[in-house]
């Protein structure tokens, strides 16, 4: 894993920049751009481990966590040494017992509203369970930050963010080029600039897609057993 300052010095290069052209700022809005789109093909995967208090049936994911269906992994439940399963509501089912503490509601997890998750039963105190989640990279915020993601990722990352730099000079040079002759004006080609961001992002996907995407729901699956 690379520190912020290598891939910052790496990008310069690839800008052809001494560092006056494109200011630090940009280049970081960049980089933590090419992160949070990353996750579609390779997130970060990550654990949450929560613990029972005796009442308590409901607690918050981390704020890290993925907007997406598939963003648990799995659960593990220690004090029991299983996998839960998340549970599916079905209209007209009815469970057996209403009180939690009664042991009879069906054994599992399920998310209710977003960035919540329940446990179907109470959780005794100092009981834990541990979530696995795939999670959002952390941000880069100065050049000590330690960017964690797969070696394999980080040139498309520089490719990423060398096209974000570009882009308010693209958008410079498109606005300045509508004063010109029609011939002009109406050939992408006469800016460079956008040529130039155009192609890093397509060497950007062309990495991607010479990587498989993260294989999801090996960890457990259910109806599997330990």
């Amino acid at each position: 894993m690379a520190s912020w300052g290598t891939l910052d010095a790496r990008l310069l290069r690839l800008l052809k920049d001494d560092g006056t052209q494109y200011v630090s700022t940009l280049r970081i809005d960049g980089a933590n751009s090419a992160l949070e789109e990353l996750v579609a093909h390779t997130a970060d995967l990550k654990s949450q481990t929560i613990t029972g208090d005796g009442a308590a049936t409901s607690w918050s994911l981390s704020s890290d966590i993925l907007e997406v269906p598939d963003a648990i992994e799995a659960v593990w439940d220690d004090k029991r040494s299983d996998w839960l399963e998340e549970v599916n509501f079905i209209p007209g089912s009815d469970w057996s017992d209403s009180d939690p503490k009664a042991g009879s509601n069906p054994k599992g997890y399920y998310i209710w509203p977003t960035g919540t998750i329940n446990y179907t039963r109470i959780l005794a105190t100092d009981e834990t369970l541990k979530i696995y989640y795939y999670a959002y990279w952390s941000l880069i915020v100065d050049n000590t930050t330690t960017v964690s993601i797969p070696r394999w990722s980080e040139q498309a990352l520089l490719y990423y963010a060398a096209a974000y730099c570009l882009l308010p000079a693209s958008i410079q040079s498109a606005t300045i080029r509508q004063f010109g002759t029609r011939q002009d004006s109406g050939n992408p080609e006469h800016n460079p600039v956008h040529v130039q961001a155009d192609y890093f992002l397509k060497r950007y996907a062309a990495i991607l897609a010479s990587h498989q995407p993260q294989q999801r729901g090996l960890l457990y699956q259910p109806g599997r057993g330990l």
